[in-house]
């Protein structure tokens, strides 16, 4: 039997998404590439992510072998570290590679944070991150779509939505009677490594404003009249998609802190009575929402909100600022798994006038724990501990990713857990405690650890000891040639 497992096939899955890599917090611009995952069938996995370079240094592949793979809540983590051996530019060098990642929504979806310290660059870490799931997709607006609306051509950035694909009784109305609300610019923002930016500009419905407006969700235009809740956008996770198979909303796996938006805005003609735009983040369960609100809605995890986006023009020259939006908690009980973010060229509906607001670079904020403490419950065993008999408390961020694993170990279980920020590019802490069987045999080991006379200690790997200390496994062979394990 042993055997015919050894020659199953394993299973391999490519993987492709976008591939980010930093140097000194800077970004350069997102490439797509490919990660083959490998289920190895007995729970651990191999990791290979070809051909890696970045700023013409060419790194090579990264492999990683045999990593265990930890299943909590659906998801499969994969954390492990590695010496890659090479040579740049005629010098041999040793890279320390460390890699945290999931495997996501039924293994379909992989994200993936990798540091790479690189000894050329002082021992600076290269930090990559592959896929989007703790970031808004296309969040520096760098691809478009073209539409044809009205015999023109609108474009709309990729995975995010306005009127051109809106939906609903006065959608065509808009389009054909309006101008268009979206453009790309290649006005960006300073110090930005990205090509271009979005402009969304607001445009007059015989002599009535129709806010620019975009929306990680859909519009849906259902009322002529500007104020009526049935003019917003919404979200639900299902199966529809836009013109280019874009979904109609964004799915997000972690509780970012806050929300950072690039911005320059300009009222076209100053009104002392709504002169501000807006930008709204709302995180939910992935059932039905909208912005704004017809009713009162209980799937509502955290918001981010600013409604008073003022003009940034200086001698009538846009001049780009950022601004930093607090999460706020709304209900900690709702388990997040989308992002609804809208922005608009003005705060209230109708309002404003002939208004221009570029936007770039919208980035989820995770800060890291802090005062972590881990708390074992010493009366479990290792017939009785499960996941619940650990516990994880923090300061400082409003989420972060708490892996546990429980490895049994003989007669004992080794219980791991490992405290990472709330995107999994940072680990914070980790602590391990061995839990016993409730009678672990420890006949013929003295207390101070050391074996009686005439027997043998060896520990997990099969090496000989003379002393035992606590924390640890150890196999004991006695006199009568009885062998038997004992947790310390």
């Amino acid at each position: 039997m042993a055997l015919a497992f050894a020659m199953l096939p394993s299973f391999a899955t490519d993987y492709k998404d976008n591939l980010e890599v930093s140097l000194n917090g800077v970004p350069s611009p997102a490439q797509q590439t490919t990660i083959s995952v490998n289920d190895n069938g007995d729970g651990t996995y191999n990791f290979s992510l070809k051909d890696f370079s970045f700023s013409g240094i060419r790194i090579g592949d990264i492999n990683l072998d045999s990593i265990r793979g930890i299943e909590q809540d659906g998801e499969v983590y994969l954390a492990d570290s590695v010496d890659l051996n090479m040579i740049l530019y005629g010098t041999p060098m040793t890279l320390p590679v460390t890699l945290r990642a999931e495997l996501l929504n039924n293994k379909s979806k992989l994200y993936a944070s990798i540091d790479v310290t690189v000894a050329m660059l002082n021992n600076q870490k290269v930090k990559v991150t592959f896929g989007d799931k703790y970031q808004i997709p296309n969040s520096g607006f760098e691809t478009f779509q073209d539409y044809t609306v009205n015999n023109a051509n609108v474009q709309e950035a990729t995975s995010w939505h306005s009127f051109a694909s809106a939906k609903g009784e006065f959608a065509a109305a808009v389009n054909v009677l309006s101008a268009p609300h979206t453009f790309k610019s290649s006005f960006v923002r300073p110090e930005s490594f990205g090509k271009s930016s979005l402009l969304i500009a607001s445009t007059s419905v015989f002599g009535i404003t129709a806010n620019g407006t975009v929306t990680t969700g859909r519009m849906n235009c259902g009322a002529p009249i500007a104020t009526d809740p049935q003019n917003h956008a919404e979200m639900e996770i299902n199966d529809s998609l836009d013109a280019h198979g874009d979904p109609f909303y964004a799915t997000l796996n972690g509780q970012p802190d806050s929300l950072e938006v690039w911005y320059a805005f300009k009222q076209g003609t100053p009104s002392a009575a709504h002169p501000y735009a807006t930008v709204n983040a709302i995180i939910t369960d992935g059932t039905y929402y909208q912005d704004p609100e017809d009713k009162a809605y209980t799937n509502k995890r955290a918001q981010a909100q600013d409604n008073k986006i003022a003009t940034t023009y200086t001698n009538g020259q846009p001049v780009w600022k950022k601004l930093s939006i607090p999460f706020n908690i709304i209900d900690k009980s709702v388990n997040g798994k989308a992002i609804l973010v809208t922005i608009s060229t003005n705060a209230d509906a109708g309002q404003g006038s002939l208004d221009t607001l570029y936007v770039d670079d919208v980035n989820l904020v995770y800060n890291d724990p802090t005062n972590v403490n881990i708390t074992f419950n010493e009366d479990a065993t290792a017939a009785t501990v499960t996941p619940d008999d650990i516990t994880v408390t923090w300061d400082g961020a409003l989420g972060a990713r708490v892996v546990k694993d429980l490895k049994q170990e003989g007669d004992s279980v080794i219980a791991t857990v490992t405290v990472y920020n709330g995107n999994l590019t940072k680990q914070i802490k980790k602590a391990t405690h061995v839990y016993k069987s409730a009678t672990t045999a420890i006949n013929g080991v003295t207390a101070n650890g050391a074996a009686r006379r005439n027997e043998e200690v060896f520990d997990i790997s099969g090496r000989r000891v003379n002393t035992m200390t606590r924390g640890n496994v150890y196999i004991v062979k006695s006199a009568d040639g009885k062998t038997f394990k004992v947790a310390k």
